[in-house]
């Protein structure tokens, strides 16, 4: 932030200022658990695949379900269905049919991760890939924790210009 004194107390060579850094920190408690999950299977036929697959991403949102994460907390995404194609020795070869499926669900229970763990390690295709941990209203605690910044950036500059004479007109430039 740099603002402009109202009396010159800098050199003619341009507009007199006091920059400064502003700093703010806000320490929070999580409220959320962000789970990120693949499902994957393979199999020698097409359909069997395919039903298996259906079967298992079913079975895995049934359970999500009665563990009270809600519909509109999990997505799913990057769903492929393809040819399992395996190298040895130098060689591509076809082993059957593999099918995945991202599946990603928010939790506000921070009690249920061991319970939600087991219960998602007992699914075979499943793995965890990752659990992140989040505040439902990030955005508005970053915004107070920037205007406090501001806030901090300013009073350094007062108690600045104050030691120089001077008193602060607004600013000219805030990064």
């Amino acid at each position: 932030v740099t603002l402009l004194p109202a009396a010159s107390v800098l050199a003619d060579d341009g507009p007199p200022t006091i920059t400064v850094t502003g700093t703010a920190f806000t320490e929070v408690v999580p409220d959320q658990m962000i789970w990120q999950l693949r499902a994957q299977n393979k199999g020698p036929e097409l359909e069997g695949v395919a039903a298996a697959h259906h079967e298992l991403v079913g079975s895995l949102l049934a359970v999500l379900r009665a563990e009270g994460i809600e519909e509109k907390e999990t997505r799913t995404s990057r769903m492929t269905f393809g040819e399992n194609r395996v190298f040895r020795q130098g060689t591509q070869y076809k082993e059957g049919y593999i099918a995945s499926t991202n599946l990603t669900f928010t939790s506000t229970d921070l009690e249920a991760y061991t319970r939600l763990w087991m219960l998602l390690a007992g699914f075979e295709g499943v793995e965890v890939s990752s659990v992140s941990y989040d505040l439902a209203d990030r955005i508005t605690v970053q915004d107070e924790t920037r205007r406090e910044a501001l806030r901090a950036a300013q009073r350094k500059a007062a108690d600045l210009a104050e030691v120089l004479g001077a008193t602060l007109g607004g600013p000219l430039h805030i990064v």
